[in-house]
């Protein structure tokens, strides 16, 4: 759970983006407010922790934010699966080279 963001599951906990925002936010707390992402419609949302998890920790963009949308508050569990895998990837691997400085 980050910034009390209670996750369930791997489908819905993350289909209105907030969770990726939480996670995003973790990692590079100072590059955005984690307050101001509660604030956008879903679709800015997702684009957003998309575009921020890419371009600070190297995420690639495996989702298309209104492909999920599409999918509803219940995403196919491999996509979201495949995304979580290489934001663990990348965040990890990002971590490590932090922590080696």
């Amino acid at each position: 759970m980050t910034h009390g963001i209670p996750v369930k599951n791997m489908t819905s906990s993350f289909s209105d983006g907030v969770a990726f925002c939480a996670i995003v936010h973790f990692y590079f707390a100072n590059a955005f407010l984690f307050e101001d992402c509660l604030k956008m419609p879903r679709k800015e949302r997702i684009t957003f922790a998309f575009q921020k998890a890419e371009e600070l920790g190297g995420v690639p963009q495996l989702i298309d934010p209104e492909d999920l949308i599409l999918m509803g508050k219940k995403p196919e569990y491999k996509v979201m699966f495949t995304y979580m895998s290489e934001m663990y990837r990348n965040l990890k691997k990002l971590d490590e080279i932090t922590q080696i400085k």
